[in-house]
């Protein structure tokens, strides 16, 4: 008689844990979420900054003024000169002059056509590959156009021509470069015959031309540059610059090395010790970033440091910096880029393990705490994730999810995890449709 009601028990038992299971399922997809949105977790870096104007010193020397004729440059922006080296053709007249930089914009065309042929003569062009470089070219161009950086869109409308010609050549359109390299050779020797007699000019040293030329030239002597304290570079935040001479032949920048002097909010100097390598970044103009060197730190004075920068390069855009205002990177932050949305906190009661006084190991419950972290979504549930915020922008964050040693720490947020931005009462474990 006990012996069958065991067996009922056992009978009954299977299918109503069955029901109660289906019931809970039923349940969770009833409740299912469908209201929210997701992102993946991907890597990303921000830094830290500091933002102020600087002033660039170099040791500058203004080319001779030319009093009678009209000149036509010889060289690139920011070409290194030698010293007795030509840098300028001058011609008795203005047509002349016009004749001869037509004749130097012919032999350009056929450097052009020369190096495009050889490039389009590889044995098997991928017209795909060349159609999206042609395309990458003409946002570039337009991005550099639209900073109103001429010397950086000039070049990105160069680089664009390039690669539209290209692409061309290799999608059906056929081209005779050497019908057109002959057509502007012919025309260069016209133009040359034509633009008749004239007389060179050169540099008395060597050094990096430059054309323009915007009067602050030697306002900050360059040998006192790295001395100069907060307020000496206030004053020169406020030189107004001298009138340029009338039909000078530009300038030369005598050093490979030249300065930005600038102050910085004192609070910050705990990053900064003299020989350390810093990025600038000009984020408004087209000269990107450089690496610069903490050549002095000087005075400090109303919350301000003196610090002067040494740059070890020149190029054509960083040799027609002044005055600009800058940002200073002071540390790099790695992590995942996520929605400040998506931030999420929950109470937790942690424990930790204790030796009690007889030597015995023991639970002890922790006073309650806050921890953050993510909803992601897995498998349809929505599963807790912990982070570390590292830096919150104006509407993200960046997360990490390691330890001291480097590690990926238990629980924790990892890359491409796909993370719940929005929703209402969503919860961990939660099924999601």
């Amino acid at each position: 008689m006990g012996e069958k009601k065991r067996r009922g028990w056992r009978f009954f038992a299977v299918p109503f844990v069955l029901l109660l299971g289906v019931a809970v399922l039923v349940f969770q997809i009833m409740n299912a979420h469908d209201d929210y949105n997701t992102e993946m977790a991907l890597a990303a870096t921000v830094y830290k900054t500091t933002e102020t104007m600087a002033y660039a010193v170099r040791q500058e020397t203004i080319l001779p003024k030319i009093d009678n004729g009209f000149l036509v440059t010889l060289v690139e922006e920011g070409e290194k000169l030698s010293a007795g080296e030509d840098y300028a053709a001058s011609f008795p007249s203005e047509d002349s002059a016009h004749v001869y930089a037509a004749y130097l914009e012919a032999c350009d065309e056929i450097r052009y056509y020369t190096k495009l042929a050889a490039s389009t003569r590889s044995q098997y062009p991928d017209p795909d590959k060349l159609s999206a470089q042609a395309e990458d070219a003409v946002f570039s161009f337009a991005s550099a156009a639209s900073q109103a950086d001429l010397s950086a869109a000039y070049k990105k409308a160069v680089d664009m021509r390039s690669k539209i010609t290209s692409a061309q050549a290799v999608n059906g359109n056929e081209v005779d470069y050497s019908k057109i390299i002959s057509d502007y050779a012919a025309l260069s020797s016209s133009y040359l015959d034509a633009a008749g007699a004239y007389s060179t000019i050169q540099t008395n040293e060597s050094g990096y031309y430059f054309s323009r030329i915007d009067g602050y030239e030697n306002l900050i002597p360059y040998q006192t540059a790295t001395e100069m304290k907060v307020d000496d570079i206030d004053r020169a935040m406020e030189l107004t610059p001298a009138e340029p001479a009338q039909n000078a032949g530009g300038k030369l920048v005598s050093y490979f090395d030249w300065y930005l002097v600038c102050n910085i909010d004192a609070t910050c100097m705990n990053k900064f010790h003299v020989g350390d390598m810093k990025v600038i970044d000009f984020p408004y103009s087209g000269v990107g970033s450089v690496k610069a060197e903490v050549s002095s730190i000087n005075d400090t004075k109303d919350g301000k440091t003196a610090v002067i920068f040494r740059v070890s390069n020149m190029s054509a855009e960083l040799g027609n910096l002044r005055k600009e205002f800058i940002s200073i990177r002071l540390e790099e932050i790695n992590g995942y880029k996520i929605s400040s949305k998506s931030i999420r906190t929950r109470m937790v009661t942690p424990t930790e393990i204790e030796t009690d006084e007889y030597g015995n190991e023991v639970e002890v419950t922790l006073p309650e705490v806050s921890e953050q972290g993510v909803l992601i979504k897995r498998n349809d549930l929505a599963s807790f994730k912990k982070v570390d915020i590292l830096y919150t922008g104006e509407d993200y964050c960046i997360v990490g999810n390691k330890d001291d040693d480097g590690e990926i720490k238990s629980g924790y947020i990892k890359l491409y995890d796909t993370v719940i931005t929005d929703g209402v009462d969503l919860k961990d474990g939660m099924l999601l449709s």
